[in-house]
């Protein structure tokens, strides 16, 4: 926690884009795995 408050201003914007990205790719897994299981649903051997 100490490391977040010795943060420099300039450092956040890389912080935010960090978070982003984490985001950005939550997500793409949660859309990848609910396609996969609806995939699963109408294959007969799924």
């Amino acid at each position: 926690m100490t490391l977040l408050v010795s943060y420099m201003p300039e450092s956040r914007i890389e912080t935010d884009a960090e978070a982003l990205l984490t985001e950005i790719v939550a997500v793409g897994r949660q859309a990848n795995y609910l396609a996969d299981n609806g995939n699963k649903r109408w294959l007969p051997n799924g």
